[in-house]
């Protein structure tokens, strides 16, 4: 594969590419991973260069929390009680990109993207892409760089069902009205886990007490809980050596519990 030139396109679709790309421009491919020649991908270089960007981004996060506001870093200005912080708690340090914090993705894109740019000294970035926020940080990424930037906004084909009217209105709406609105939600939504085990938890000696999401369940013993899906045999374990145990469950809907309802009957 030759190397990267110092005009790139960045192309942002799942459709193939539709456009002639001229000798002194490089493509390269922003979600998709492709076998194509002179095409690069920038999946393909994330897996190839995973440990300096997840060095990279842990630093940043770090370095984010010690960021003083007022003389004091965030971490100080979140702090509950002695050696314990809000800010541990929250989803910027918690780093789940796989399900509450999908966009670390698209920033571990952006800093290997700043690599290559450094690495290759480009002077202009072409985009073609439905995603205006990612063509936004771009454009002030490229004048603050000073390198030409031009975006080409792409189609996106919008689901016309009326569940994604209805989500698109909710965020149309004020943060305190939306706040208002999923509060109330959550309460009705979880009312039949209301109060669900409380008696049994008074009843018992706890002993070591678990902290466990009520997911992937298929296939454990829920009655005894001795094997489970999740945790193994470690249940089973800790009881045969008489380790006493209590669980807490902390609910997420998946294909096996589907809703409070059915995640109250099995507990009970």
């Amino acid at each position: 594969m030759s190397s990267i030139q110092s005009q790139i396109i960045l192309w942002d679709s799942s459709e193939k590419v539709s456009i002639r790309v001229p000798k002194n421009k490089t493509i390269l491919f922003w979600n998709q991973f492709t076998s194509e020649h002179n095409i690069f991908s920038i999946p393909d270089l994330i897996d190839k260069d995973s440990d300096y960007l997840r060095a990279k981004y842990l630093k940043w996060i770090y370095k984010l929390g010690k960021t003083k506001v007022d003389s004091k870093t965030f971490i100080e200005v979140f702090k509950l009680r002695k050696n314990f912080s809000a800010w541990w708690m929250s989803l910027v340090a918690e780093k789940s990109n796989f399900a509450k914090s999908t966009y670390i993705d698209e920033i571990i894109r952006l800093i290997l993207l700043d690599k290559l740019i450094k690495k290759n000294s480009v002077s202009k970035i072409i985009i073609y892409s439905s995603n205006q926020k990612l063509i936004d940080v771009l454009k002030k990424y490229s004048k603050r760089k000073k390198i030409i930037f031009k975006s080409i906004k792409l189609k996106y084909l919008k689901s016309k069902s009326s569940k994604n009217f209805f989500k698109n209105l909710f965020y149309y709406l004020p943060h305190s009205l939306r706040a208002l609105i999923w509060l109330m939600y959550k309460s009705f939504y979880s009312l039949p886990l209301r109060k669900v085990g409380i008696e049994e938890w008074n009843r018992n000696n706890k002993g070591n007490i678990f902290v466990s999401y009520l997911f992937n369940m298929k296939g454990s013993d829920c009655k005894k809980f001795l094997n489970s899906s999740y945790w193994g045999y470690l249940p089973e374990k800790l009881f045969n050596n008489a380790k006493r145990t209590s669980w807490i469950h902390l609910f997420v809907k998946d294909k096996f519990i589907k809703n409070p309802s059915e995640a109250a009957n099995l507990i009970n």
